[in-house]
């Protein structure tokens, strides 16, 4: 006879959930930050090109395009870090996040295979009571 547990399936329901939470809380991170980069690279590249129309002479110019240049390796080694960030912590996060729900997995899974026993035990005291009176 096949008994289906509700609860291993409520901890299977429990551990897609946690995994697509916490898949998708770094996905919409790293989102943010690929937005906010490309947000403030086009921000810097309008001002920079509105410097050089109103530049005045070479010296000019090429002190605005090595200012733009110095500005925009900062900006990337910046998102670089928040991308590492970002990515390290994502397998921790989902770790985490597993080991959560597998605690609670075992912790059913005992709880209800002490059920089960108490169960049988009381089958067998049942099925041995006839038994016992004669």
């Amino acid at each position: 006879m096949s008994d289906i547990n509700p609860r291993g399936a409520d901890a299977a329901a429990d551990l897609n959930a946690v995994s697509v939470s916490a898949a998708t809380r770094n996905l919409q991170a790293i989102a943010a930050e690929i937005n906010e980069m490309s947000r403030q690279s086009i921000e810097h590249t309008s001002e920079t090109i509105e410097k050089l129309r109103n530049a005045h002479g070479l010296a000019e110019v090429l002190a605005i395009q090595s200012g733009y240049v110095r500005e925009a390796v900062e900006h990337v080694l910046q998102h670089t870090r928040r991308f590492s960030e970002l990515m390290t912590s994502f397998p921790l996060e989902l770790s985490k996040s597993y080991a959560e729900v597998w605690s609670k997995s075992v912790k059913t899974a005992i709880k209800t295979t002490e059920e089960a026993g108490d169960k049988a035990v009381a089958e067998a005291e049942r099925l041995s009571e006839p038994f016992r009176h004669s």
